[in-house]
């Protein structure tokens, strides 16, 4: 598996509708080559031209913008600088693909705003262009602090990073960095200059990592001081990177993305750590981790529920596992807008699902767990040519006197009650401790 194609399982997709890709490739052979791999790895879609009048016409007809051409820069009608001129004209956004490997190309390519140039050189470049699609889509949805207390560095960094589809939002000092911090808390990485009025960059570094670790919110430090070691005091300090002026724009591109890749990579492996592979909801070692830290806030009314699939094993014995793993994902989807209503949802085990219910009143709790149970009776699901239908049984406690455990252990003598009295039933304590 591929660098893209491997981080890319682990992050899933950006949401919304898939990027567009304008490819602009005379040699029908590589053009087919690049689209494939874009494609298959990615989800792109691809819209293919072989001449500049070709991908002018391309965007006159599209209904909705591309987001970026890859470009060759030798056309039957357009070559080198002109062909990326031609596609900024269009407002298209270019990655030059050339097999043109010298400085002055480099510099022209780069010089005429191109995003950045690969070459056609072998299986790497193709491996490094298909990443460097995805990252640019990622970048969309990550929030960058530039913080610097002269407004034309500001202005440079900050449109540098917006060309690589960045969210930017700006600080002139260490004190507006927080301030910001604070505003935004979705920032994943700031970008700090060290001599600032007010804060400097090392002290505003120490006051974000008393709040943000690392894997959690990268800091990058530039600056063009050489009179003391900054680069081993921004590193020592918690810094994910150092960039010292003046800097070459495709180094801090590829410092940033490696940084920022670094936090996608920790998020995603937490994520997978918390989620249950098959339902994707909540594990069960999440579940007690957010439930603590519900009941830790001191939210109330609470109420906890556990729910369990009826005569499950049957289902299993019946249909076989494959019939078993499609009902529980079913299940899990009917469960899942209760985490958009507030509720901390989890698969606990087998066919076992977990409700920690903050801030839902006695009566909300009833009439929301019966409609769940309705709704889950009513569901068929036709596996290899058999209706299968399903079942819920559902028992809840209220109030948390005695801690979480104790709350879960009423819960599950509800659930015990629920199944012995015919299930497919909501039974509920009708105060603490007693049964409805």
């Amino acid at each position: 598996m591929s660098g893209s194609l491997a981080l890319a399982s682990l992050l899933g997709h950006p949401p919304g509708p898939p990027p567009r890709i304008l490819l602009l490739e005379s040699s029908h052979a590589l053009a087919g080559l690049v689209r494939g791999r874009i494609e298959q790895e990615l989800g792109f879609e691809v819209v293919q031209a072989f001449t500049l009048d070709e991908a002018a016409e391309a965007v006159g007809l599209s209904e909705t913008p591309f987001f970026v051409a890859l470009a060759s820069l030798a056309l039957p009608d357009g070559e080198g600088v002109e062909v990326i001129e031609a596609l900024n004209a269009l407002d298209v956004p270019v990655i030059a693909f050339t097999g043109v490997d010298d400085e002055k190309t480099r510099k022209a390519i780069l010089g005429a705003e191109a995003l950045d140039y690969v070459l056609k050189s072998g299986e790497a470049s193709l491996t490094y262009l298909v990443w460097l699609l995805g990252r640019l889509s990622r970048n969309r949805f990550i929030k960058v602090l530039v913080v610097d207390d002269a407004p034309f560095m500001r202005e440079i960094i900050g449109e540098l990073l917006i060309n690589h589809c960045y969210q930017v939002v700006e600080a002139g000092n260490g004190l507006e960095a927080l301030e910001q911090l604070a505003a935004h808390p979705d920032i994943k990485l700031v970008v700090t200059d060290y001599l600032m009025p007010s804060m400097d960059g090392i002290e505003l570094l120490a006051r974000i990592r008393e709040r943000h670790p690392r894997e959690e919110l990268a800091v990058i430090g530039i600056s063009g001081d050489e009179s003391r070691h900054l680069n081993t005091d921004f590193l020592k300090l918690g810094a994910s990177d150092y960039i010292p002026k003046p800097f070459r724009n495709e180094e801090f591109y590829c410092r940033v993305s490696q940084v920022v890749e670094t936090i996608e990579y920790v998020a995603a492996i937490k994520e997978a750590a918390n989620r249950d592979y098959l339902t994707n909801l909540s594990n069960r070692r999440h579940f007690f981790a957010r439930a603590s830290e519900v009941l830790a806030s001191g939210i109330t009314p609470i109420a906890a529920a556990l729910l369990d699939l009826d005569h499950f094993k049957a289902i299993n014995d019946l249909y076989g596992h494959e019939a078993g793993d499609v009902v529980l994902k079913v299940f899990a989807d009917l469960l899942r807008p209760l985490e958009e209503e507030g509720a901390v949802v989890a698969r606990l085990g087998g066919e076992e699902f977990g409700l920690l219910l903050p801030g839902w009143e006695r009566d909300r709790v009833r009439q929301r767990l019966e409609q769940l149970r309705e709704e889950t009776a009513r569901q068929v699901r036709i596996l290899g040519g058999k209706a299968v239908r399903f079942t819920t049984s559902i028992g809840i406690a209220f109030g948390v006197e005695e801690g979480l455990d104790d709350l879960l252990r009423r819960a599950d003598q509800q659930l015990f009650r629920a199944k012995e009295t015919g299930r497919n039933r909501v039974a509920l304590e009708l105060q603490i401790g007693k049964e409805a």
